[in-house]
């Protein structure tokens, strides 16, 4: 009996042990978590701390959403040179983009977007490429029946200084003698005026140029497809839309829009393809 005895008290002595030495981890680790935290709630809560780690967080993030914000150039766009005028249809632009958001809001469209050209002009410094002569607006191709109560009735000057929209029912691509109406009114199967269009979609005349087109895009659930240069788009590349400004006048951009240009115009599209030297547009050598 008393070699049993001191075997267990053997044992229980080295439990005691085992726990003393688990007891003091655990101490241990409990103040190093209070250390920890209390040295992040100083850096939190303290305004002469330098710089927190929430801080460059928010800085971080801050700075991801300014890359992507369509709205904000990087830098002062001076690729074009210097030298020449503005774009000679610039104001007339602005007056067919209202016109265009005021067709919008009235028949409800709400997904919409400027692309192609119009795009380029957005991205690179807000305002329409210098030696543009339309605007480019895409839309749903589910949507494009709304449009049917804007259109303006024949006859109709298109160059009396007021906004006219006209609509091809057979776009995009349909042969050259589609039947179509030209600006009196006529059906015509060739382009006899500036009325007698196949493409695009719809078109607001003020003048000709300048002009605003509309171009159709089809829905295929995974993939958005552009009927008119016949390409095909990952559906996050377009959508979610998002408000933007063009020419200073709120409108709406596309989600990816370096992915989206980079497919049209190469990885270079930030690049003009006309430069201003001696007060004239011409191609950079």
């Amino acid at each position: 009996m008393p070699i049993q005895t001191r075997g267990n008290t053997a044992i229980i002595s080295k439990l005691n042990v085992y726990l003393r030495i688990c007891l003091l981890g655990a101490a241990a680790i409990l103040l190093m978590y209070l250390f920890m935290s209390g040295e992040y709630l100083k850096q939190t809560l303290n305004p002469d701390t330098k710089e927190s780690q929430i801080t460059k967080d928010a800085k971080f993030y801050t700075e991801v959403e300014d890359d992507i914000n369509p709205d904000k150039p990087t830098q002062p766009y001076t690729a074009y040179g210097e030298g020449c005028r503005e774009n000679p249809y610039r104001e007339r632009f602005k007056t067919l983009l209202k016109s265009w958001e005021g067709i919008a809001a009235r028949q409800n469209i709400t997904d919409y977007f400027i692309c192609f050209g119009s795009m380029l002009g957005q991205v690179r410094n807000g305002d329409c490429v210098p030696y543009d002569h339309d605007i480019d607006i895409c839309m749903f191709r589910r949507d494009l029946y709304k449009l049917e109560s804007e259109e303006e009735k024949r006859p109709f000057k298109y160059d009396d200084g007021n906004p006219h929209m006209i609509i091809q029912r057979h776009c995009h691509h349909p042969p050259g003698n589609t039947p179509r109406q030209d600006c009196k009114g006529n059906v015509v199967t060739s382009y006899t005026d500036k009325c007698a269009i196949v493409d695009p979609c719809a078109r607001i005349l003020l003048g000709s140029p300048p002009f605003l087109d509309v171009f159709a895009i089809k829905d295929k659930g995974n993939e958005l497809f552009d009927e008119y240069k016949r390409v095909a788009h990952k559906r996050e590349v377009i959508l979610p839309l998002r408000p933007c400004k063009y020419m200073g006048i709120d409108t709406k951009c596309l989600n990816n829009q370096t992915t989206y240009l980079t497919r049209y115009y190469g990885k270079d599209y930030y690049k003009p393809i006309y430069v201003c030297k001696g007060g004239k547009w011409v191609r950079p050598s």
